[in-house]
C-alpha cells in the first residue's frame, strides 16, 4: 500500500492473500458494519462494508482447545483446531477480547448435515463458523475432524468504494486471481 502508517502499523496486509467471502447486496452504499465501534477506521463510510474477507496466508502458533474453548500457543504436535489470522476484526488481538471464528471446507454439501449450516462460496469450497464446524465433529467423529476445516480469527473489510479504489489505476494495490476452489487451502 502507499500508506505509510498503513504499512508500519498493519504489515500483515504486505503480500496479503485475501478470500472475499461476502458482496454486500448494495456494494455502492454497503451494509452496517458490526464489529465494535473502536475498532473501525476513521473517515467516509465509517461503520459500513462492501466486501468482507479473510486472509489466508497469516498464520499462526495459535490452537483452540475444544477442551478448555480457550486459544492457546502450540507447544507441540497437540490436537485442535489450528488458528489462522483472518484478519483485524473481530481478530485475535481484539481490544475487547471477543474473536469472530470462522471456517473454510470442502466437505460433500449434499450431507444434511454440513448443508444446514455451511454457506456456499464457489465451487465445493464452503464457509462456516467454528461452532457448527465443532458441533459437526461432536455429531459424528469418525466422518468430520478438525484437519477437515481452516479456521480464521477474525475478517477483513472494505468500506464502500473503498477496495474499487485500492484496485484502480493509479493505485494498482489489489490484484484479482482467478483460482479454483482446492487450490485456495493448498
Amino acid at each position: 500500500t502507499t500508506d505509510l502508517c498503513q504499512a508500519i502499523e498493519q504489515q500483515y496486509w504486505h503480500r496479503a492473500v485475501v478470500l472475499i467471502t461476502e458482496v454486500s447486496q448494495d456494494t455502492a452504499k454497503g451494509d452496517v458494519e458490526t464489529v465494535p465501534d473502536e475498532q473501525l477506521a476513521q473517515g467516509a463510510n465509517r461503520g459500513r462494508w462492501s466486501y468482507r474477507g479473510v486472509l489466508l496466508n497469516r498464520f499462526t502458533e495459535l490452537v483452540f482447545d475444544d477442551a478448555t474453548g480457550e486459544q492457546q500457543t502450540r507447544t507441540s504436535k497437540e490436537s485442535g483446531w489450528n488458528i489462522q489470522f483472518g484478519g483485524d476484526l473481530c481478530g485475535l488481538d481484539s481490544s475487547d477480547g471477543y474473536t469472530e471464528f470462522t471456517c473454510l471446507h470442502h466437505l460433500d454439501r449434499t450431507d444434511p448435515n454440513v448443508q444446514a449450516v455451511s454457506t456456499k462460496l464457489f465451487a465445493d469450497l464452503s464457509m462456516i463458523s467454528l461452532g457448527d464446524a465443532q458441533s459437526l465433529c461432536k455429531l459424528d467423529s469418525s466422518k468430520f475432524s478438525p484437519d477437515d476445516f481452516h479456521a480464521f480469527g477474525g475478517f477483513c473489510s472494505w468500506r464502500p468504494g473503498q477496495l474499487e479504489r485500492e484496485m484502480g489505476e493509479g493505485r494498482d494495490e489489489w490484484r484479482a486471481l482467478s483460482v479454483d476452489a482446492n487450490s485456495i487451502l493448498e
